[in-house]
């Protein structure tokens, strides 16, 4: 009785109107994103596991940068969803500049390493010269889009902070259009275009992104969304930017020292070989699917919780939380069943051997079974703790889990005890064990809400 009490006091329509709001143009934009990202794939596995394993390893370093740019992302909707809720649209403005320069630079660092040392870069994931020749070649024409991202990046977050999700769903799906079209045409040189195989590739990646930045960047100013109105673009007080870099700071270490973490398991497959690569990297693209809708929903929580907190109602920022975590639970089971149904049909399409198919076809199912579990980290960690300004205690967790749990196990598996690639997959997923039991403890104890703009006018 006690649960259907609960689960009657958590059925609000209202709520329900405005996270699906909220959620629905970020789940579309995840689907095409997803979807034209196996197609890429698809095309660039065409031409043999030696180009499909040189642009997952070369993309290691979008990885890398993307991670610390969405700490940057991150810190922009914490603020700028409080800062809206509180409405305070200077606030958002200022936000908004800070976020871009700091996203800025991150990206420029990026470009700088793949611009001048991508052999170098390469060679910590690869041993096959062949492979990082082709992978550094990928690096040396897209290097200008890590910087393109980082602008992108922090512009969408603020529109999604202050509720404009259609806009940067928009600009995401005209994007990937463009760069899956480009690359049909420029892979293999149809309708007239040269046939430049992973060049093309890489051409194709560097024009989409731009599209990208452009369509969301002139759209926002033009709609005169709250991110994009003049009078409120301008650079906050040093008061509130010691309290921004306070609280995004830890997000960046947190996602930057995570991403490093995670980057070392592919340093353990690139020393299993290129067909364990290959796996993996397939494996990867279909876990995309897996949070298609989850990360729908982790983002509407966050900006939902964002907003109750900046406009002072603590106790609706908690209902929220935890109606998003039920609904999170059954997203995540649905999409464990999808998936792990049609992964071998999937898979098929790839032109790799069987043994490397089997391989990724058993992973994909490891992927799905402790979906749940990855589920309730994501939406707790990135989605509750974070928005709520528990920055901190969320980099602790997040960093001692998988240092002191997936790294080490991955390492011993992979590079001393030479387990096969699907059981040293398994471990990866160690961290989550510890996340779940010390994250619902943290989660109950109500510590995380922390109104971080009501002493700021930025």
């Amino acid at each position: 009785m006690h649960i259907i009490r609960r689960l009657k006091e958590d059925v609000d329509l209202g709520f329900l109107r405005s996270f699906l709001t909220l959620a629905l143009p970020i789940v579309v934009q995840n689907l095409v994103s997803s979807s034209l990202y196996i197609v890429d794939n698809l095309m660039i596995g065409s031409m043999g596991e030696r180009e499909l394993a040189a642009v997952a390893q070369a993309n290691q370093l979008s990885t890398i940068i993307n991670i610390f740019i969405f700490g940057i992302a991150s810190g922009a909707v914490i603020f700028g969803a409080q800062f809206w809720g509180k409405k305070d649209l200077r606030g958002v403005g200022a936000v908004l500049t800070l976020s871009t320069l700091s996203a800025l630079i991150l990206g420029a660092a990026g470009s700088l390493v793949a611009l001048f040392f991508p052999r170098q870069f390469l060679s910590l994931y690869l041993h096959d010269e062949a492979v990082i020749d082709l992978g550094a070649q990928y690096l040396r024409i897209v290097f200008p889009s890590y910087m393109i991202l980082g602008v992108t990046n922090a512009v969408a977050s603020v529109n999604k902070a202050t509720g404009r999700v259609r806009l940067p769903m928009i600009a995401s799906v005209l994007s990937l259009t463009i760069n899956t079209a480009l690359n049909y045409c420029l892979i293999f040189g149809h309708f007239g275009f040269p046939r430049l195989g992973l060049r093309g590739g890489a051409i194709a990646s560097l024009t989409a992104c731009t599209a990208e930045c452009v369509i969301l960047v002139a759209f926002t100013f033009l709609l005169r969304y709250p991110a994009g109105n003049i009078r409120n673009i301008r650079f906050p007080r040093w008061t509130f930017v010691r309290t921004f870099y306070k609280t995004t700071v830890p997000v960046i270490l947190n996602d930057g020292l995570w991403g490093v973490g995670a980057t070392t398991f592919s340093v353990v497959y690139g020393a299993m070989g290129t067909q364990a690569v290959a796996a993996m990297s397939i494996a990867g693209t279909l876990d995309r699917f897996l949070y298609v809708c989850i990360a729908g929903v982790v983002h509407a929580t966050s900006i939902l919780v964002g907003h109750a907190i900046g406009g002072g109602n603590e106790e609706e920022a908690f209902r929220c939380a935890r109606r998003a975590m039920a609904i999170c639970a059954g997203v995540a089971v649905a999409s464990s069943v999808l998936i792990a149904c049609v992964r071998v049909p999937i898979i098929s399409l790839f032109s790799v051997t069987e043994a490397t198919a089997r391989s990724a076809a058993n992973v994909v199912l490891i992927m799905a079974l402790v979906l749940p579990l990855r589920s309730f980290d994501y939406i707790n960690i990135v989605g509750i703790l974070r928005s709520g300004g528990d920055t901190v205690f969320s980099m602790a967790l997040e960093l001692g889990s998988i240092w002191a749990c997936s790294v080490p196990l991955v390492a011993l598996t992979g590079l001393v005890l030479h387990w096969p690639i699907e059981a040293v997959a398994a471990f990866v997923y160690a961290e989550h064990i510890p996340k779940v039991i010390l994250g619902v403890k943290r989660f109950r104890s109500r510590k995380w809400i922390r109104n971080l703009v009501r002493e700021h006018s930025a």
